[in-house]
């Protein structure tokens, strides 16, 4: 499953988020916007969100991108990976990251925020 190419249901810490190319990363103050363009859906993110989404690059992979913030916040890794995981999975259940799709995962009620 390694590449942000690949279609899947489930990620695993070998996932490599990349967002789609019409989703745009709108930074507001310390938070930001994940704006779709085809439809006008917006997307609020917090603080932490915004910073997560920064190292969804496509070439950075999730267990990667949670060891980089978990050592830029002092926070333990595993919390952070955990975190990291969920929140991939949260956006790709709106269907905003590449290799998944709102029907292949499962889509949650609340806003995509990083405190899952």
């Amino acid at each position: 499953m390694g590449t942000a190419a690949d279609t899947t249901t489930s990620l695993d810490p070998s996932f490599v988020p990349r967002f789609r190319t019409e989703v745009a990363f709108v930074p507001v103050a310390d938070e930001a916007l994940l704006y779709v363009e085809a439809t006008g859906e917006l997307h609020q993110l917090d603080a932490i969100g915004a910073v997560t989404c920064r190292v969804f690059d496509g070439t950075t992979s999730i267990e990667v991108a949670a060891t980089q913030l978990a050592d830029a916040f002092g926070a333990p890794r595993q919390q952070v990976a955990a975190d990291v995981l969920a929140f991939a999975e949260r956006l790709g259940g709106y269907g905003l990251l590449e290799g998944l799709t709102g029907d292949d995962a499962e889509r949650r009620d609340e806003e995509p925020d990083a405190s899952t």
